[in-house]
């Protein structure tokens, strides 16, 4: 009975940890595509796409403070923080900007 127990918590926590995270908006852009986009426009920051990724990064930020308890993420300018995500987007182009997004949030708590 003890076993069945145990193959039973191995199996339920192997079920929600292989749950993907759905990802909506901006977040399920590819990398390579944030790239092209942040490069078609000169001052991309205050283009109609820009305010979109933005806006969306600092929701995900926003709701990555209220998770862990922090405050990560104050006084960091908007052009800054696009061209890190450029910057990571260019490193990895297979990923997608909420990857990016959560690179950049464990580079913040590492500060």
């Amino acid at each position: 009975m003890f076993h069945r127990g145990i193959i039973f918590v191995v199996l339920l926590t192997t079920f929600f940890t292989a749950q993907a995270t759905t990802v909506l908006g901006v977040g399920s852009t590819s990398c390579l595509q944030y790239v092209t986009d942040s490069k078609s426009k000169r001052n991309f920051v205050n283009t109609q796409k820009g305010i979109q990724y933005y806006s969306w990064t600092q929701g995900f930020i926003t709701s990555q403070n209220a998770q862990l308890d922090e405050a990560a993420g104050k006084n960091k300018s908007p052009d800054r923080i696009l061209q890190w995500l450029v910057d990571y987007c260019e490193a990895n182009p297979l990923d997608n900007y909420f990857t990016a997004n959560e690179a950049y949030y464990e580079n913040l708590l590492g500060q």
